[in-house]
């Protein structure tokens, strides 16, 4: 099996570099210059729990013509998930599909839009990641687990070879006859927990341990599990916010920063429109009522402009 992972950030890494260490042929595309640079001199190293591990394997800007793969991943930000899906679309060999390992709602659908449903895939990643500088990452919960599954019935022929490569390479995975209820279960553990951390920019944990703050995220989830409802998603992880947000938050060290969190720090554009965002808009057309999503987005779009402005300035 040839896989190809658009996205070489924390988490496309490390699943790339977990297959590679088992062998498995794959591919990372990543437009980061200083970190494939890195990768290609020195190998990709990822910090687990029990000690580093180093491998060699290759990273391209793009792919070129003639690569095919049977499976692409694609890990960027949601933002960019309708251009990876063109990419993909481009490369894919005969019986391939394309699987979205993102976070948040709707890259599905957006994949589905350019691939076609029967090829498209979900898939959830339970763990974490955080970048430590080109080429070097941190694995945080190297142990939890990855869901996988297809669009439709057609879709799981390819997400149970996928499941096969990702279990080789030392990953719990399981293939789900309902993957979007599982990533709707997922994007449950961020929309609670992402944005106050972010906001506070402290690592999710830490966030969770102040009382005041535990108690918006509960109520911040509460919101999203009553959409949920409404859109009829069965949630498999039951209706409890208090879950969610323990998920979200206790299982992980006090160094661990969501993704949302790093990328505001650092002046990017975030996911939150994909997430909280995406319940709010959800909400909206189901009649649910969301104030609490609906404020985080606004504060979070409010940072990012403010940032943009500072960044324009000091520019200028």
């Amino acid at each position: 099996m040839k896989i190809g992972i658009i996205g070489a950030g924390a988490m496309g890494s490390i699943v790339g570099a977990r297959l590679a260490k088992a062998g498995i042929d794959v591919t990372l595309f990543d437009t980061w210059r200083e970190h494939a640079d890195a990768i290609r001199t020195n190998g990709l190293t990822i910090e687990m729990d029990d000690g580093p591990f180093t491998v060699t394997l290759p990273i391209h800007d793009r792919p070129a013509p003639d690569m095919r793969f049977d499976i692409v991943v694609t890990l960027v930000k949601s933002h960019s998930t309708r251009a990876a899906a063109m990419i993909a679309r481009e490369h894919l060999a005969e019986g391939g599909a394309v699987i979205s390992f993102q976070n948040g709602l709707g890259n599905e659908e957006v994949i589905a839009e350019v691939i076609g449903p029967d090829r498209t895939l979900g898939g959830t990643l339970y763990f974490g990641g955080n970048v430590i500088g080109p080429a070097h990452v941190k694995h945080s919960n190297p142990h939890a687990g990855i869901a996988v599954g297809g669009l439709t019935p057609e879709g799981q022929g390819p997400a149970r070879h996928l499941a096969e490569a990702l279990r080789a390479a030392d990953f719990e995975c399981r293939v789900e006859d309902d993957v979007m209820a599982v990533k709707w279960q997922k994007a449950l553990l961020n929309v609670g927990t992402n944005p106050f951390a972010t906001i506070l920019n402290l690592p999710n944990r830490a966030a969770g341990d102040i009382p005041g703050i535990r108690q918006a995220m509960i109520a911040c989830c509460a919101e999203a599990i009553a959409v949920a409802k409404a859109k009829g998603v069965r949630l498999p992880g039951g209706d409890d916010p208090h879950d969610y947000v323990r998920q979200g938050t206790d299982v992980h060290n006090y160094e661990h920063k969501s993704s949302m969190c790093i990328d505001l720090a650092a002046g990017r554009k975030t996911e939150v429109d994909f997430m909280n965002g995406a319940i709010s808009a959800f909400g909206a057309q189901y009649g649910v009522p969301t104030p609490l999503n609906t404020t985080v987005t606004a504060a979070i779009h409010r940072v990012e402009q403010e940032k943009r402005e500072t960044a324009a300035g000091a520019s200028g």
